[in-house]
């Protein structure tokens, strides 16, 4: 509706896109577990169970990345920092 204030689908994107700036883990690990709910929706397994490091979780995980704004080297890095064990 005109003149309505809606919140955004994807809050994390939003306010990376208009800071300009890297994504904080969370905001990755938000954005990433909706991507896999919605690509994923009769997986018995979640986004962050134990042993949920497969080729399915990277992939997923990079789209979230690039969905954020997060190419090149820096992709690589978050991506080698988030597979890594917590």
């Amino acid at each position: 509706m005109p003149g309505v204030s809606q919140k955004p689908v994807y809050p994390a994107i939003v306010a990376c896109m208009n800071e300009t700036r890297l994504p904080r883990r969370g905001e990755i690990e938000i954005v990433a577990a909706r991507i896999w709910a919605e690509t994923h929706p009769a997986e018995a397994r979640e986004w962050d169970a134990p042993g949920a490091a497969s080729t399915a979780r990277y992939r997923t995980l990079r789209a979230a990345l690039a969905a954020l704004g997060v190419q090149g080297d820096a992709m690589a890095e978050i991506v080698r920092q988030t597979c890594e064990p917590r």
